[in-house]
């Protein structure tokens, strides 16, 4: 039996109890699904070729490129979304090569075995920079020679803006997560993780869609002083 990969109590649970498996289905969430299935469709190798969605949860992009000629194998640390995952490969037209339990930052293949890796939630959920480090030198590892590696980060203002669209600034553990985040300069976190493990980088582009600005807290009458500094 594969043993669970060990990380945050506290993400792990959120995971073991939300169902994730649903929300690229709901919401502006969708724009953030077609946008990724875009680029993975422009910059990855063309079909027959091998890709590696590690943290794949549910399978979400995992099954669509399974459908659509590639062989993909899906790994994820959650024995929940795993066994979602395999359920849903099951029975699908075209399934999964391979579904399992695993970990970013010790993935179970040989070096030089993929062509394009999805890194779309694993650097986000390891909190420690070691932990982020060992997961892009695994993906690096894995990745054929000229293979491609797709990595998602979220930017430092999305606490912010969370905070603001669901009111919960008025939170002061999520406030406390606001204001230490806008000092975490994400993009050159990346950039030097990046080059740490010699990966030549491609491009940056965004994801998700702006705000709008008539949400009622970006309108509101009297904003508070932390509402001020996340705005």
């Amino acid at each position: 039996m594969t043993p669970t990969p060990t990380f945050d109590p506290a993400i792990a649970d959120y995971y073991q109890r939300v169902p994730e498996e649903q929300r690229l289905e709901q919401g502006s969430f969708q724009l953030e699904a077609l946008r990724t299935r875009e680029l993975i469709r422009r910059f990855a190798p063309s079909p027959p070729a091998t890709v590696l969605d590690v943290g794949g949860a549910a399978g979400a992009y995992a099954l669509e490129l399974a459908a659509g000629g590639y062989a993909v194998h899906l790994v994820d640390p959650v024995p929940r979304l795993v066994a979602e995952a395999r359920h849903r490969s099951e029975v699908a037209e075209t399934p999964l090569a391979s579904c399992r339990v695993g970990d970013a930052r010790a993935l179970d293949l040989a070096e030089h075995t993929v062509d394009t890796v999805l890194l779309l939630g694993p650097l986000y959920h390891l909190t420690d920079p070691a932990d982020r480090a060992r997961a892009l030198a695994e993906a690096s590892r894995v990745l054929r020679r000229g293979g491609r590696l797709f990595a998602a980060a979220i930017s430092r203002w999305a606490s912010a803006l969370d905070a603001l669209a669901r009111d919960l600034l008025q939170d002061a553990r999520f406030a406390e997560i606001v204001e230490a985040a806008g000092d975490a300069p994400i993009p050159e976190i990346y950039d030097a993780l990046r080059a740490e493990v010699g990966l030549a980088p491609l491009g940056l582009t965004d994801l998700t869609p702006a705000p709008r600005l008539d949400e009622p807290w970006f309108c509101c009458a009297e904003p508070t002083a932390l509402q001020l500094r996340a705005i």
